[in-house]
């Protein structure tokens, strides 16, 4: 079992190189339209350096984010290697990476629609292939966290099990954040529209105060769940590696046998 445990803590790593890949890749995103848009600003006009500057940002972007969701697959698909002992662990890793790679087959079939070849899937299909898929990525991520609850357990870190739970409850809050943002977006939509009376623009102003205080919460909450879950990684990297080579020394309730837990740290 030493060896099955190896594996899951190189795995998490794997994750974990994959997830701050595609950080970088949104950050240089962001930077690059920003730099592309100051510079365009510049010189009074878009093109030239500005066009090539963000051209080169989001290649650069896209490059980091294909190599860090590529680790990610990949360290979810070494993660199979949990011992069957680990109850219903094997069962739900193994939904989750079939769900991940159905959406990675998704993406690919968009890339192909966007680079010409429009027409090979009608729109209103799209549309649910579309739906199927984001709902496929939730429940890959959900039951992902699940496996890592039951992992942790078993190794006897529950509170490493607590954390996982807590960011699945953080992203239902995300959720949630993100639909009231958007139900506040309409109703300034339909605000904007109608007559320009005080009680309607009051009302709008209301609605933008709601929708602006929903927006950062999310934000504070997205953020929150990145940390957490980039902690979640490495410290479950961590634990497995520790539990593969001092598995006989650890007992009941997360304590270590031996009274001399610096020997844990070498």
């Amino acid at each position: 079992m030493t060896n099955e445990f190896q594996t899951l803590s190189k795995a998490y790593k794997l994750i974990y190189y994959g997830l701050m890949l595609i950080v970088l890749a949104v950050v240089i995103g962001v930077l690059g339209g920003v730099m592309a848009g100051v510079a365009a600003g510049a010189a009074g006009a878009p093109g030239g350096g500005a066009f090539n500057l963000m051209a080169v940002m989001l290649i650069a972007a896209g490059v980091c984010y294909l190599i860090g969701a590529v680790l990610m697959i990949i360290g979810k698909i070494r993660c199979i290697a949990v011992p069957p002992e680990v109850d219903g662990a094997k069962t739900l890793i193994m939904l989750a990476v079939a769900f991940e790679l159905i959406t990675v087959l998704v993406a690919m079939l968009g890339i192909v629609e966007s680079a010409g070849g429009r027409g090979i899937i009608d729109p209103s299909i799209k549309r649910v292939v579309d739906l199927g898929s984001n709902l496929m990525s939730i429940a890959a991520s959900v039951l992902f966290l699940v496996f890592t609850a039951r992992v942790a357990r078993y190794i006897r870190r529950r509170d490493l099990a607590a954390n996982a739970m807590l960011i699945i409850k953080i992203a239902v809050g995300l959720i949630v954040g993100v639909i009231l943002m958007m139900v506040t977006t309409f109703m300034l939509i339909g605000a904007g529209a109608g007559p320009g009376v005080a009680g309607g623009r009051g009302g709008a102003a209301a609605g933008g105060l709601l929708a602006c205080g929903t927006g950062i919460a999310v934000l504070v909450l997205a953020i929150a769940m990145l940390v957490l879950y980039a902690r979640l990684l490495t410290s479950m990297s961590t634990a497995c590696a520790r539990y593969a080579r001092d598995e006989d020394r650890y007992g009941p309730d997360d304590e270590v046998i031996d009274d001399n837990e610096d020997d844990l740290d070498r």
